[in-house]
């Protein structure tokens, strides 16, 4: 979206220097509260951002594994960090030899197996199968006291980072309508390596109209995943510049 505004005001945001942070730095509060803005028409646009790649593909909303062999049931919670499908296997071979469990991984069909003595099942409460290979929020039982993914494994659990600015009301939608969310502006695709500096620069001039402001005396900026998830950045902290055009 375009806009004929003559007025602009860049907000050079660093997470570092936040009134707040709340939950890491990927949740932050500014204060801009003497902006000499009025009430009339106000478009927005993220001009740049650069964010650290601090974050795990395993963390606190993907590390619940959940099963039963026999009778007997267990949890494993794995240790947040970054992992292949070769670390995660020896991490779980570390903590599943003792209930009879050995962990194949095909390279050629991107597959995890699972062999056992004993028939078993991975409930479905666990959160960590998408780096497993099975679908999300089924339950999956042993044949044979064999079971294989279902799907192939994936490990680039964080695809997007997508900024919102909850005091700001766009007309902005996301695709899942039980978390509609108006106040996201951009999503960024993740094409850069783990630990290093993702950039992102608005090449094309994109603006977003404003539907409504709810108060700049405390801005508040989330980074999220594209699940809407927060981002857990490890501490890492980050910059972005809005610009504000009215």
């Amino acid at each position: 979206m375009q806009h004929n505004k003559n007025n602009t005001i860049n907000l050079y945001l660093n997470s570092k220097q936040a009134l707040k942070q709340l939950q890491g730095t990927s949740n932050c509060i500014f204060d801009f509260a003497s902006l000499p803005i009025d009430d009339g028409e106000i478009f927005v646009s993220i001009q740049s951002a650069q964010i650290p790649g601090t974050f795990y593909n395993v963390d606190d909303i993907n590390n619940l594994f959940n099963y039963s062999v026999g009778a007997t049931n267990y949890q494993i919670l794995i240790p947040q960090a970054n992992y292949n499908v070769n670390s995660l296997l020896i991490y779980l071979q570390s903590i599943m030899t003792a209930q009879g469990f050995t962990i194949t991984f095909d390279s050629t069909t991107n597959k995890y197996t699972f062999i056992n003595t004993t028939s078993f099942i991975f409930k479905s409460s666990s959160n960590c199968f998408e780096i497993l290979g099975f679908t999300e929020g089924q339950q999956f039982s042993s044949v044979a006291n064999i079971l294989t993914s279902n799907l192939v494994v994936n490990f680039f659990t964080i695809r997007n980072i997508l900024i919102e600015i909850s005091n700001l009301i766009t007309y902005n939608k996301t695709s899942n309508p039980a978390e509609n969310n108006p106040s996201i502006l951009v999503s960024i695709p993740i094409t850069t390596s783990q630990n290093s500096v993702l950039s992102y620069v608005n090449a094309f001039g994109v603006y977003e109209k404003i539907a409504s402001v709810a108060n700049f005396a405390s801005l508040q900026v989330r980074l999220l995943d594209q699940d809407l998830d927060l981002l857990d950045l490890n501490g890492g902290n980050w910059s972005i510049t809005l610009q504000l055009n009215y």
